[in-house]
């Protein structure tokens, strides 16, 4: 038996001739076989295909990823050009904003310090002034004084309304010029050793005819105290007190006193009128607020005592407080330190003298002709008001501008 075997045959279609033969018979005929080699797969005809198509398609679905990521790319940099734009436009507005804001701030920089150069140049005249436009005001006064003892029942009517608003603008203008002083000279405050009761005879001397004029009581308890404090800054404190308790009373009476409580030294104004209701109280010392009451026009004040009170107070450290009852008084008190000299060893008490603002009231026990008055006053205003008024009570009266003066014409005379 023969057999033959063939390797690497190419796909296709093959006939084979066959002959067949057994030892010692004789050769059969030629038989043909026919058979088919078929390809692999991957060389048939559809998978061709499919392998063209999909090779297509991923090469289009390749160039479609590429032109998209392309223009995706080409938008997220269109779209960062235009965000850099944006971005850098908003920069430039923004400087241009910030120009205009430095400019403003600039300009308003320049505005306020102009106004407050001329708010301290108006508060350094102002307080540089204020003896001078104390001085008319005062020689009105003295004049109203002179006026009141010449003049009859119809001509007191006038003469007590000339008064009122003479006090009125004396009030305004010691008002602004204390606020004034505060402004300009907040850091030149005195403390020293104060004695409390010389500043209340003071006052008292001052608002004892003014309270008698409403009918009402004024009274005085002190012991002879010394605080630590600026002596005319505190007289200015209780003098607005005084002068808000006798304004808003209309009868009974006020009480000043100076109690010791410890180390602290309580300056107290009680007063029996109207009150002041519980929801005003935190708005009293507040500038230009004014309690609602039965006071009309600017006999009611102008709403700026308080606040200078308060003002003071925080200036010299002193604690002010205030209780009230509706229809049944009020009570100011200041919390100041007393005077002790292991506290304060550097400071000397003060002597005790003070000068008082006298009433200007005939003499009783003097007659004319009997007493030569020599006056000395620096304010021509007030010097000639007060010669009127000495002139009014029948005396003789010399005045003079000056000590100097008074000496030179007097050595002339004799």
């Amino acid at each position: 038996m023969q057999q033959a075997t063939y390797t690497n045959l190419p796909h296709g279609n093959y006939t084979f001739h066959v002959k067949a033969y057994a030892e010692g018979e004789k050769i059969s005929e030629i038989q043909s076989v026919q058979f088919k080699i078929l390809a692999p797969f991957w060389l048939t005809l559809p998978f061709m295909l499919a392998s063209f198509l999909l090779t297509v398609t991923l090469l289009i679905l390749t160039i479609r990823f590429f032109i998209v990521r392309s223009t995706r790319k080409s938008e997220e940099e269109r779209l960062l050009i235009k965000e850099l734009l944006h971005r850098e436009q908003q920069q430039v507005k923004m400087q241009e904003r910030m120009l205009k804001l430095h400019e403003k701030n600039h300009k308003i920089e320049l505005h306020s310090a102009w106004v407050e150069g001329h708010n301290h140049m108006t508060r350094e005249m102002f307080s540089g002034a204020s003896h001078d436009l104390r001085q008319p005001l005062q020689a009105l006064v003295i004049y109203i004084y002179a006026l009141r003892e010449i003049a009859n029942d119809q001509q007191l009517k006038l003469i007590d309304k000339a008064e009122s608003a003479t006090r009125s603008m004396q009030h305004l203008i010691d008002d602004y010029l204390d606020e004034s002083v505060l402004d300009s000279h907040i850091d030149h405050v005195q403390r020293s050793p104060v004695h409390l009761k010389l500043i209340f005879e003071n006052l008292i001397s001052e608002f004892d005819a003014i309270a008698s004029d409403k009918n009402l009581k004024l009274r005085v308890q002190v012991r002879d105290l010394i605080v630590y404090s600026d002596a005319s800054m505190l007289e200015r404190i209780i003098r607005n007190l005084l002068s808000n308790a006798i304004r808003y009373t209309s009868k009974g009476g006020i009480l000043l006193a100076g109690i010791k409580r410890g180390d602290e030294v309580c300056i107290e104004v009680w007063d029996t009128g109207r009150g002041i209701k519980e929801d005003a109280l935190e708005n009293v010392f507040k500038r230009f607020y004014q309690v609602e009451s039965d006071f009309k026009g600017r006999e009611s004040g102008y709403g700026l005592g308080l606040s200078i009170v308060k003002r003071f107070s925080e200036t010299l450290g002193h604690k002010i407080e205030v209780k009230s009852k509706d229809g049944s008084g009020s009570m100011f008190r200041i919390r100041l330190p007393l005077y002790t000299p292991q506290q304060f060893p550097s400071k000397q008490v003060p002597s005790k003298q003070v000068e008082a603002d006298v009433p200007l009231e005939a003499p009783l026990h003097l007659s004319g002709g009997q007493i030569r008055i020599l006056l000395i006053d620096d304010e021509p205003l007030v010097r000639e008001a007060l010669c009127t008024q000495i002139q009014n009570w029948n005396m003789n009266v010399s005045a003079f501008q000056s000590i100097t003066e008074m000496e030179h014409l007097s050595l002339i005379h004799i």
